[in-house]
């Protein structure tokens, strides 16, 4: 195969013409450089004329992409810190959405992650949960993303932070005016970690939603993010199930809820409230005008505790309310429900009581809500009261002559023991007591 010397191009800053000198093999060679008039002679010199201009005098180097420079970064930080890549992120590591769950990164993996992330442009949703990377990594990530104008949720929930993690994590919703949503469940915060996220809520004005489930924050996390939310107004969803805000902690918190102007969703389930924290909620719902979704699942609530629902007569803006698996009986759930259909006000859609069980005057009055607005309850199997007349004295169950099969029932859900159900007099004895 005939090859091509290399072309002698003189280095100069004018934009006139030069002249070349080549040896050329054969005439389709020099097709390659320009046009050439005349004809040529095997192994001469001829001079061919290359017009150019300063920048073509340069080198000219292959230009990577931004994908190239990104995937080149973070593979070189993994073998710099002996972690292994993720396939995920080196098939596209540019993308405005980046899902990365549960890929057991760790702290290097992190600090690895956050080296491209500092040339991202475009990430709006960045999603690390599972990964265990401790406040070593977040340290990492709050540097490349402290300045990120781009990203505007980040869930790091089920990552190990701890109390190192908890600083860091407000060190970023602080300095980031751009995100909005934060999850960070699942950490191992504890109560001392509570002034860190009191800070976010009093200071930030940016941030909209906050998870902070499934932690260790107790009386001192409810003092301190009930006084901050008295002066917030941006924040507009806030989870704090799964801890062990109790009692005054939780009553201290729902004052925080009855001054606020700006949350929309509040969770406390799975905290034990318990008597006092429930009777702080009704304060907030008598005062409280914003609030659309409140959930107090599982915090130990009786049939008792249901006087909290009175306060719904002044309040029109709460939606939905959730109390599943409390300690209530059909007698609690019939007194709330008494409570929500003589509040003229109410603007209650959905009731959630789980598997309470009910009774058939519950379901009527269900129906007598629905004829005048949308409403939805979910609530347990509904037990038919049983007609003492068709019971025999001298018989534990029921009389031969008088048994049916309608006597007692429960709809959708295996019989119920008779000794359950109760008497429809006592019943309403009941409610009109809890009321």
């Amino acid at each position: 195969m005939e090859t091509v010397p290399n072309v002698q191009v003189p280095r100069a800053c004018s934009r006139e013409k030069k002249m070349v000198s080549r040896k050329v093999k054969s005439p389709e060679q020099v097709l390659f450089i320009t046009q050439v008039d005349g004809t040529r002679r095997e192994g001469t010199e001829d001079k061919i004329e290359v017009p150019f201009e300063e920048d073509d005098l340069e080198i000219r180097r292959e230009k990577l992409d931004l994908d190239e420079i990104k995937r080149e970064l973070y593979q070189r930080e993994c073998r710099r810190l002996k972690v292994t890549p993720i396939g995920a992120f080196v098939r596209n590591p540019t993308k405005t959405q980046l899902d990365l769950k549960y890929y057991s990164m760790g702290p290097d993996g992190a600090k690895a992650l956050s080296v491209p992330l500092m040339l991202d442009s475009s990430l709006t949703r960045l999603d690390l949960e599972g990964n265990c990377i401790g406040p070593a990594g977040l340290s990492s990530l709050v540097e490349t993303l402290a300045d990120n104008c781009c990203l505007t949720q980040i869930s790091l929930a089920n990552n190990h932070l701890g109390s190192a993690g908890a600083k860091h994590a407000a060190s970023l919703m602080l300095k980031n005016q751009y995100i909005s949503h934060v999850n960070l469940s699942g950490n191992g915060f504890r109560d001392i970690d509570a002034p860190a996220f009191g800070l976010v809520i009093r200071d930030s004005k940016h941030i909209k939603e906050l998870v902070l489930s499934n932690n260790e924050l107790g009386e001192m996390a409810g003092r301190q993010i009930g006084d901050a939310l008295v002066s917030n107004d941006t924040l507009e969803h806030l989870d704090v199930s799964w801890n062990h805000i109790r009692n005054a902690s939780a009553a201290r918190l729902f004052s925080g809820v009855k001054e606020n102007v700006g949350l929309r969703r509040l969770n406390i389930s799975f905290n034990g409230c318990g008597r006092e924290g429930v009777a702080g909620a009704g304060l907030a719902l008598a005062s409280n005008s914003t609030l659309r979704e409140l959930d107090m699942s599982r915090n130990r609530l009786t049939d008792g505790d249901i006087k909290f629902a009175l306060s719904l007569k002044t309040n029109d803006s709460l939606q939905i309310l959730r109390l599943r698996d409390n300690l209530l009986t059909d007698v609690g759930a019939l007194a709330l429900l008494t409570a929500i259909h003589s509040a003229e006000g109410c603007a209650l859609e959905e009731v959630d009581i789980g598997k309470t069980s009910v009774t058939p005057e519950f379901v009527a009055l269900v129906k007598t809500i629905q004829d005048d607005r949308p409403f939805k309850v979910t609530h347990g199997p509904v037990i038919v009261v049983k007609d003492p007349t068709k019971y025999s004295q001298d018989s534990d169950g029921p009389d031969e002559a008088g048994a049916d099969e309608d006597d007692l029932e429960v709809d959708d859900e295996e019989p119920t023991d008779p000794t359950e159900v109760q008497d429809k007099k006592a019943v309403e004895r009941s409610v009109s007591s809890v009321i």
